[in-house]
């Protein structure tokens, strides 16, 4: 393990840590090695995000499991070793714009929502919705790993996103995979990445990996840049609401 600690105190903004309640962490315990994990690398905080499918979750069942899986990981003393907030990984769904219950899905005390997009090409519709609910001042939009969606939309929806202040989060694997890592520290340099998150779900294929893609980055463009996204990512994390 690292000692340098080069995620220098930046947030994991996108994490799969809560035990037990979608395709991540299966236990408290495995949950407990992720967040240490997360610390020893330098992350300053943790947001935690389990899934939501408005297609088949149903919301008061959701919130219900999530504070009964939120318990346990607190029991196990999570909370001792870094600061925690929690929200959900929300699918996009139609209608997501008009849906009052989304604003339990916002990360705890902010507007924050993390929205996953189609993986399919984006009908017009779909941007649509995202710059109405874009327009509703109870939300700050933040679209999940945004790596994954480059052959599913037109660039000027992308441009449109950016310029309406709609933040982009990619994952630490981006910068990590020697494939995409061109790619994903242009797009940091251009300021169409805003944030990042490891969206780990285990310690073993999808560990926690913050610190991996923090190093890469400082490396490559220098500690400033990783200075100005722990600034923000800790900015977006003070309670507005």
């Amino acid at each position: 393990m690292t000692s340098r600690r080069p995620a220098m105190g930046m947030a994991d903004f996108h994490t799969h840590i809560i035990p037990g309640i979608d395709d991540g962490s299966r236990s408290a315990e495995m949950s407990l090695e992720m967040i240490k994990t997360s610390v020893e690398y330098g992350a300053g905080a943790i947001v935690l995000t389990p899934h939501f499918y408005a297609t088949h979750d149903n919301p008061k069942h959701f919130f219900e499991k999530r504070e009964k899986c939120m318990k346990t990981l607190a029991s196990a003393g999570a909370g001792k070793l870094i600061p925690i907030r929690y929200g959900a990984e929300v699918a996009f769904f139609d209608g997501i714009a008009e849906t009052d219950e989304l604003k339990k899905l916002r990360i705890s005390g902010t507007k924050n929502i993390l929205i996953e997009m189609p993986f399919h090409p984006w009908p017009q519709r779909v941007a649509d919705e995202i710059m109405a609910l874009n327009r509703n001042r109870d939300y700050q939009i933040i679209l999940a790993h945004i790596e994954r969606f480059f052959d599913y939309f037109k660039p000027e929806t992308f441009d449109m996103f950016l310029s309406q202040g709609i933040l982009m989060q990619s994952n630490a694997e981006f910068f990590i995979d020697q494939r995409t890592r061109k790619k994903a520290l242009k797009l940091l340099e251009e300021g169409k990445i805003h944030i990042l998150g490891s969206d780990c779900h285990n310690m073993t294929t999808r560990k926690p990996n913050l610190g991996e893609a923090c190093e890469i980055i400082s490396g490559r463009l220098g500690d400033g840049v990783i200075e100005e996204m722990v600034k923000r990512s800790h900015l977006l994390l003070k309670k507005v609401i």
